[in-house]
């Protein structure tokens, strides 16, 4: 077994319990180490015991797991850039649309946890996340609403139908309200916003399932 082995094998077993369905699901996004969804510290000491298992030395885990702390750290303080947890409220009143540019008010969530993705047709980090975002929604009691930005309504039709993608969650905010109200400037952002109104948690960027599934259940426990 190599270390770049040694190292995926350490990161299992730091898995938060819920998030295993979403690894089997996606096992590269093992390697978003970025995107939570896992105990850092205990990939950390697992690599260090394959080692010793292994037989290649208490030393050699010591270097290890000094090296993999050094790794893991750079990593939390990337993923504290792109997650923010201070609670603010979610602006409901914004108005946005159905792709049949029908009015619709977001007020009707009130009293609900729901999450919002912010996206582009434009953007990559968005394409490639849309479809397990979508699947997602389908399958959740909270709501995903996927709320365009800035696009015609013809454009996302376009989009939607070259990658076979339907789904009546994808929503449109064609003056980009949402994201000047949330001061969001970088696409996708992903907001988990719980029953109380408030935004508990924002994730900037591509987001993995298992980050996604692990909001989510943030914001149905919030006022448990």
């Amino acid at each position: 077994m190599e270390r770049g082995d040694d190292w995926c094998v350490g990161r299992a077993p730091g898995f938060r319990g819920p998030e295993y369905p979403a690894y089997l699901a996606e096992p590269w996004s093992i390697l978003a180490v970025w995107q939570g969804g896992f105990t850092a510290w205990a990939g950390v000491l697992a690599a260090a015991g394959v080692i010793l298992v292994g037989g290649k030395g208490r030393r050699s885990a010591v270097v290890l797991a000094a090296g993999a702390g050094l790794l893991f750290a750079v990593f939390q303080a990337a993923s504290f850039a792109l997650e923010t947890r201070e609670k603010t409220p979610f602006p409901m009143d914004v108005q946005i649309e159905t792709l049949e540019q029908t009015p619709l008010q977001l007020e009707s969530l009130a009293g609900r946890p729901f999450v919002v993705n912010l996206w582009a047709s434009w953007c990559g980090p968005c394409r490639r996340e849309m479809p397990m975002l979508v699947e997602v929604a389908e399958g959740s009691a909270v709501p995903v609403l996927l709320i365009n930005q800035g696009e015609d309504s013809s454009v996302i039709r376009k989009f939607l139908e070259r990658e076979g993608i339907q789904s009546g969650m994808i929503l449109l905010d064609p003056d980009q309200s949402l994201s000047a109200a949330v001061g969001s400037r970088a696409l996708p952002a992903t907001l988990f916003v719980g029953a109380d109104g408030m935004i508990y948690k924002t994730h900037v960027g591509e987001i993995s399932r298992a980050a996604l599934m692990n909001g989510i259940r943030e914001i149905e426990s919030a006022l448990k």
